[in-house]
Order: C-alpha cells, then structure tokens, then sequence
C-alpha cells in the first residue's frame, strides 16, 4: 500500500502471474522473466494519481481497481502495459492504471537482486474515493 494521496488510496505491488502476459504477447511462458520483488524508483505524484481518476465513473462508483501487466525497459519504465483485469469492468479503472504506469519506474534490481530490464511485472493499482470527494449517490466499492 503506497498511502493516501489527497485523499485517493492507490495500491501498488509486484506479484507473479501465470502466463497472461506470454499468451498476450504470443510467447512461450517459459520465455518469460518476471519481476517478483520490484524496488519502485519512482512513484506517481498525487497529481498525477488525482488526473488518472476516471471522473466520471466517481458518480456513479466510489472506486476501482485494475491490474495492469507491464516489461521493464532497461530505463526501469513500464512499457508497452495491458489490462489484465478491471473491476468493475468498464469503467475505465484499466485505463486509469495504464495512465498511472507511465509516472511509475522500476530500480534496475529487484529486492530479490535480479535485474528487472526486460522482465514482466504485474502491477495491481487500487483507487479509492474518499468519503468527501465521493458523491452521495456514488455506490461504495
């Protein structure tokens, strides 16, 4: 859990995931390198967090999540990143998180010490509404 941005709760962590992004991109899984403890170099601002949020999805639903599956540049950025999920579905919570990713960088060492360039990471990015910025008819999620 990163913490509470002006007010937005955004969650971003590593995990290892089977094979979605190898059949995304055609390859065998077993051609494919993850990244299972990252170290984040760089994290979005609470501006940029704040300019992801779907607004219009704020008044109907308090908040979402997606998972997003990225490679690693040798540059640590996260690119090119898919939508794994997204709940609720369609309503643009995936591409709130693809948004979000380009702010983001990855160190070029795991915590586990195995180089992250050209590994795939799964990111799972949570956004939450606080109860002042939430709408009163918006269901909570």
């Amino acid at each position: 859990m990163i913490g509470v941005r002006l007010g937005l709760v955004v969650a971003i962590a590593g995990i290892l995931t089977c094979g979605t992004a190898a059949s995304a991109q055609g390859a065998d899984s077993s051609e494919i390198r993850w990244v299972r403890k990252p170290v984040w170099s760089r994290l979005p601002t609470d501006d940029e967090i704040l300019g992801a949020y779907p607004y219009r999805t704020s008044k109907l639903i308090a908040g979402g999540s997606a998972i997003i599956v990225c490679k690693v540049t040798d540059e640590g950025a996260l690119e090119p990143c898919l939508v794994r999920s997204e709940d609720p579905p369609l309503y643009g919570f995936g591409r709130s998180a693809l948004a979000v990713a380009k702010f983001m960088q990855m160190a070029p060492r795991g915590s586990d010490g195995q180089p992250t360039a050209g590994a795939y990471v799964a990111v799972p990015i949570m956004f939450r509404l606080p109860p002042e910025m939430t709408p009163p008819e918006a269901t909570p999620r």
